[in-house]
């Protein structure tokens, strides 16, 4: 267990974003913001297929080799329970986890976050279904697939988090383990962010 955890740590220390701080694309040195909702979205079965077929491609890169899973769960009293959620990871395969509990003082309020950890090395968990949880969430899905969701390269030191239907951030320690990722899906970056992106790998 913290093994699993403290590799994960450790990645994330190198990739410059410790604390895993919100959103990962604006606060992580080297970063790509791909748009991954498109199209229709009153047609949602389209518009959900379009996403998860980009996270797809992305996730079976060839420069991309997930080996750890991790999901963030702040339960509440509307939308997110730990039982919602690890029902839904069961359904898809994942089985056995490690849990770390963290708890942050926020204006006096003491937020409980379970964060969970998969090995995926070797895991034939259903990551498709797992992305179709993540795209849905927000059209009545479950919500706490929503933003929790990360899958690390632990021996590239990539870090791929699909937030919501909207789109995706892949961040890393050295700018040309995701240079490929740049090329191959180039006309997926997010336009709003396209120049400090382009700023990043043509200068």
């Amino acid at each position: 267990m913290q093994d699993l955890i403290k590799k994960f740590d450790s990645a994330l220390c190198d990739i410059g974003n410790s604390l895993l701080t919100q959103p990962l694309f604006y606060n992580s040195p080297i970063s790509i913001r791909f748009e991954i909702g498109y199209g229709d979205i009153d047609n949602q079965e389209n518009y959900f297929n379009h996403a998860v077929d980009r996270l797809i491609k992305i996730y079976n890169h060839n420069a991309f080799k997930p080996d750890i899973l991790r999901i963030n769960i702040i339960e509440d009293d509307c939308f997110v329970s730990k039982k919602s959620v690890l029902d839904a990871c069961r359904a898809i395969g994942l089985g056995e986890f490690f849990e770390r509990l963290d708890e942050s003082d926020i204006d006096g309020e003491i937020i409980a976050e379970h964060q969970l950890y998969w090995n995926i090395d070797k895991s034939d968990f259903d990551y498709k279904k797992l992305f179709f949880e993540i795209v849905r969430g927000d059209f009545g899905g479950n919500r706490g697939f929503v933003d929790s969701v990360y899958f690390l390269d632990s021996e590239n030191h990539i870090l791929f988090h699909p937030y919501d239907d909207r789109g995706a951030d892949l961040i890393a320690a050295d700018r040309e383990k995701i240079r490929c990722f740049y090329d191959d899906f180039n006309e997926w970056i997010l336009d709003y962010d396209r120049e400090k992106i382009d700023k990043l790998f043509l200068s």
